[in-house]
């Protein structure tokens, strides 16, 4: 019950004039409330509308990021797979280039095996002059 009206009640409950007045002071206050009530609801449901608006707005952001960071991890899945096949590649040639190598250390060159006949042909003249000693 309004305290207005409690207060008048309070003291003389059977005076129907005063009763008749509280309860209409009552009214009118319950008819401000009311209003109040209806403006803030409205406030609220324009605040919901709004809530709901920015909501859908973000739900659509996370989503495009979403579809833009899987993207990106395809773009990077493929890009791990070519730098591999780039890096098996040069392991190929490396290992080809260090074959390469080592065979032409092991294998004389025309110039060594020139040389190295040339050598020959002193040490046999050197020794064929010192034999008949």
């Amino acid at each position: 019950m309004n305290k207005a009206l409690q207060a008048i009640l309070g003291d003389k409950p059977y005076d129907l004039g005063k009763q008749i007045e509280a309860a209409l002071i009552a009214v009118d206050g319950l008819r401000a409330e009311t209003g109040d009530l209806r403006e803030q609801v409205r406030r609220l449901e324009a605040e919901n509308a709004r809530l709901l608006t920015d909501n859908e707005l973000l739900r659509n952001v996370v989503e495009s990021e979403r579809a833009e960071r899987r993207h990106h991890h395809s773009l990077a899945n493929e890009l791990v797979t070519r730098l591999d096949v780039v890096r098996t590649t040069i392991d190929s040639i490396i290992r080809a280039a260090e074959k390469e190598a080592h065979r032409k250390r092991l294998a004389p060159t025309d110039e060594q095996q020139q040389e190295l006949i040339n050598a020959t042909k002193f040490l046999e003249s050197i020794s064929l002059k010192e034999e008949p000693s």
